[in-house]
Order: C-alpha cells, then sequence, then structure tokens
C-alpha cells in the first residue's frame, strides 16, 4: 500500500512493506525539458539530494536526523525536507543545515584565507575524543565559467575532537575551488555517548573565493 504526499516540487512516497512503514522522496514531474523554471527546480532538487547523500556517508551525524524530534520517519528525508526550502534553485544559502537545530555551536571564530579553513573553539568547550565529532562541509558555487552543475560539496572532515586547540584544514588538494567566485562552510559538533546524542546548531560562514 502507497500513500503520496506531494509538495509543489517534489513528494513524498509513504509504503507500507511487511508491515514496516517506508518513506522515499522523488521529484513531483520529472521530464527533460528546457524551460528556466523547469532547469531551476531540477537543480534545486538536484542540490538538495547530493546534500542528504554526503550527510549520510557521516554516521554519527546522520544518526542527529533520525533522534531529532522533526517531521517524517527517516533521516534521509528530513534532510531534504528541512533543506529544500534553504536552497534557491543551484544558489545555497546560510539556511542550509547539516545538523539539526541544537545547542549553541561552541566556535569562537571560523575563517576561510588563503586557501585554508581555520577554526577556533571557544573558551569552556572541552571535548572528550570518544564522544565529540566535528563536521566541515564546504559548497563551493557561482563558477567562473558556464557548468552544467554550478557548485560542487565537499566533506571537508568528519571525525573525532581530541583536544580545544584551533584547527586549520588546508584545502589546497580541492583544485576545483579555483573554478568557483563564491562559498559557504557548514560546520557542527556531535555528541554521542552510550546512552545520548547530542548536536550543535549549524554554523555557517560565507566568503569569496
Amino acid at each position: 500500500m502507497a500513500r503520496v504526499r506531494k509538495s509543489s516540487d517534489f513528494k513524498i512516497v509513504k509504503r507500507i512493506i511487511n508491515g514496516k512503514k517506508f518513506e522515499s522522496i522523488r521529484p513531483t514531474n520529472y521530464s527533460p525539458t528546457k524551460k528556466p523554471a523547469a532547469i531551476k527546480r531540477h537543480l534545486r532538487f538536484n542540490l538538495t539530494v547530493r546534500l542528504a547523500s554526503l550527510l549520510k556517508g557521516m554516521q554519527v551525524l546522520y544518526e542527529c536526523w533520525g533522534k531529532a524530534k522533526l517531521e517524517g520517519t527517516r533521516g534521509y528525508n528530513r534532510i531534504i525536507s528541512y533543506n529544500y526550502k534553504n536552497i534557491a534553485a543551484d544558489i545555497p544559502t546560510e539556511s542550509v543545515m547539516i545538523t539539526p537545530p541544537g545547542f549553541k555551536p561552541p566556535f569562537e571564530e571560523i575563517c576561510f584565507s588563503e586557501g585554508s579553513i581555520r577554526i577556533k573553539f571557544e573558551d569552556g568547550f572541552n571535548p572528550t575524543p570518544d564522544k565529540d565529532y566535528l563536521a566541515v562541509v564546504m559548497i563551493p558555487f557561482d563558477p567562473k565559467e558556464k557548468m552544467k552543475v554550478p557548485y560542487e560539496i565537499h566533506k571537508v572532515h568528519f571525525c573525532r575532537i581530541f583536544n580545544s586547540e584551533p584547527l586549520i584544514f588546508n584545502l589546497k588538494n580541492f583544485r576545483s575551488l579555483s573554478q568557483f567566485n563564491r562559498f559557504f562552510i557548514y560546520t557542527s559538533v556531535v555528541r554521542k555517548t552510550p546512552k545520548k546524542l547530542t548536536w550543535s546548531s549549524t554554523h555557517v560562514i560565507s566568503g569569496e573565493l
């Protein structure tokens, strides 16, 4: 048995298989077209799905979307539902979330300079290596030359935090960054213990490359 819940641009298909409920997200209508409005909807949905796929690969971070008190039953669908509205065609915004709303991000400063991201934690943040994780996602966009897919999504870092010392991530291996004019960097902290999973809201910075 299947039920379909639609928005203007995508639909959530609900199925019951062997007594269990499943959801999947699909474009409301899909057919190759050159109409500008249809192309923008397709790019918007494509960017949202790519982001969801990237976050799904970060297991502990992905668990946050499943545990959060949000509509929907699957973390993957929640990522799409809550981020689709925060993407304008092929352009990400500062409202994109890599984690659901949570505690205040423990960052004093995050900056991008000379091909590197520098993260400084606020005073009083005392991470525990077997509990705390840092996630950093970068989306360069606004290409200098016309591109079929006018953005990229990069997992810069997802790993345990061993201490509160500043972190520097060199992006010189991300050679394609030179093809874009602007960027967004999304950062979150996740804390997982045997009995509890908590996470920060997403901290965002933007700038020119």
